[in-house]
């Protein structure tokens, strides 16, 4: 990525500690003969799982192929993915270094079923060392990956396990066999390899929910879960886990780039905190104090409100906190000055914003959906008025109305849009906005697409982007996939 490009995703990375492609580094150079595979390296391999060969134009499910084949293509694999710029510098230290250089994949499988809620994939590296990993890929951005999580809380077999197993089984080789995945990767690994017919050498869960029913296997079984774990503890009722040091707070430890490594292996700690502890006891007496029955009926419901089309209340409401949490991060950098108030009690020094004003510009008409939320975290900000509209045949956008603050050129300017797909639109907002002087531009979106992005940072590499979610694609119709529709008519319920 170019180095003057700032893209601002809204889980946000720090990294203050040595992460997973740290080790690849500073580990490899040595062969799996010469350090051994560990903890580590499974992470690694489960992660990798996460980038959508399928997409590629190279055909890895029954023929294998060597890793550095999809190099020409990795930054387009990786689009897809949470975050397309760590997946892309791991895979390529990966295939640039010794120890991971000479993995080969193949059978690979997915499949994605909506009226099933099914989302399921699994592939295989084969190792130097006359191993075979198979890696079962976690959650998706997708509705239906989340919603298949969730009915683990009251479904014995989910249909990516039922897909898992059978994998498992209809594989068949004379090498040392491992299983392994990430979040609910890892809970399929765990089902598939307690099950199985086929020897196992071992499995590797990392921070992946239990079972509705507990489970016992003379299977080795080596977890890992984030300090302040919340996916890893969900439904687990064992204690035969280790905890691993992250770098982020809260549930975005499940992030495997926030665990924290050093000296060749993570850094383990003896207890998980107070908030991971807290979490695990309510969830787990939420869920015995009501029958799988309700907890269906809990969980259709949560789902119900996050898929329905048809209520624009809801809707509205959804994405004006989901812009007031952004504008939180988007505004964390500005600049803060001393002031001196008077309280009741006595004078005091406190802070505020310094320099610059803020404007929020909402791209009409969908844009106006983020602009409540936005003033409840700026509440002095002015607002200006962007309308385009998308031309059907062209996708081009087409200029019908421009109102700005009279001082805007002086101003941050905040450009705010639910959706970036193709890029059109935001692209011409903000040039209409530099036609007019001003110099200090932010946009943030909802749900993006990794076309419309891309187009964005070519257009205005000065431009900081923060966007919520990074989605699969755009389809022929310049739609992003999965998406959230038009986001104009589900806030204004003119569908």
């Amino acid at each position: 990525m170019d180095e003057h490009i700032s893209l601002n995703v809204f889980m946000h990375y720090n990294k203050p500690m040595k992460n997973i492609i740290d080790y690849i580094k500073e580990y490899g150079n040595l062969t799996l003969e010469e350090y051994p595979f560990n903890n580590v390296d499974s992470l690694i391999l489960s992660q990798i799982s996460y980038i959508k060969f399928e997409n590629s134009s190279i055909d890895i499910e029954s023929e294998i192929h060597l890793l550095s084949d999809f190099e020409n293509e990795i930054d387009t694999l990786c689009m897809d993915t949470r975050v397309p710029e760590l997946n892309e510098e791991l895979f390529l230290q990966c295939i640039h270094s010794l120890r991971y250089e000479a993995i080969t994949i193949s059978h690979l499988q997915t499949n994605f079923d909506k009226d099933n809620e099914k989302q399921f994939c699994a592939m295989t590296f084969h190792l130097p060392n006359q191993t075979d990993y198979i890696a079962f890929r976690g959650t998706d951005a997708s509705f239906v990956g989340w919603k298949e999580d969730f009915n683990l809380c009251f479904q014995e077999n989910i249909p990516s396990q039922i897909s898992a197993l059978n994998y498992v089984n209809n594989y068949k080789t004379k090498h040392k066999l491992i299983l392994g995945g990430h979040s609910k990767g890892a809970n399929l690994a765990l089902y598939a390899g307690i099950y199985t017919h086929n020897s196992i050498f071992c499995i590797y869960n990392h921070d992946g929910p239990g079972f509705l029913t507990p489970y016992q296997t003379d299977k080795k079984v080596f977890k890992t879960i984030p300090q302040s774990s919340v996916i890893g503890l969900l439904l687990e009722e064992t204690n035969n886990y280790q905890i691993i040091q992250s770098d982020a707070i809260s549930i975005l430890q499940h992030d495997p780039f926030t665990w924290c490594v050093e000296n060749g292996d993570f850094i383990y700690l003896e207890q998980n905190d107070q908030l991971s502890k807290h979490t695990q006891s309510t969830l787990s007496k939420w869920l015995k104090s009501i029958d799988v029955n309700t907890r269906k009926q809990v969980i259709d419901t949560i789902y119900s409100i996050f898929s329905d089309y048809e209520n624009p209340k809801d809707f509205r409401q959804n994405i004006s906190e989901i812009a007031m949490l952004m504008c939180y991060e988007a505004t964390r950098d500005l600049k803060l000055q001393d002031v001196e108030i008077q309280t009741p009690i006595c004078k005091m020094t406190a802070k505020e914003l310094a320099g610059k004003k803020l404007a929020v510009v909402p791209i009409l008409r969908a844009g106006l959906g983020m602009v409540e939320g936005m003033l409840a975290m700026i509440p002095a900000a002015k607002v200006g008025h962007i309308g385009l509209f998308r031309d059907p045949e062209t996708l081009e956008p087409v200029e019908y109305y421009c109102k700005l603050p009279a001082d805007c050129e002086e101003r941050e300017v905040f450009v705010v849009d639910p959706m970036l797909a193709t890029g059109g639109s935001c692209i011409a907002a903000i040039q209409m906005l530099k036609n007019r002087g001003v110099k200090n531009i932010r946009f943030m979106c909802i749900i993006a697409a990794p076309e419309g992005v891309k187009k964005l940072q070519e257009a205005h590499p000065d431009v900081e982007v923060y966007i919520g979610a990074l989605d699969e694609k755009l389809n022929e119709h310049g739609y992003i996939v999965p998406g959230l529709g038009d986001a104009g008519d589900r806030i204004f319920g003119t569908k």
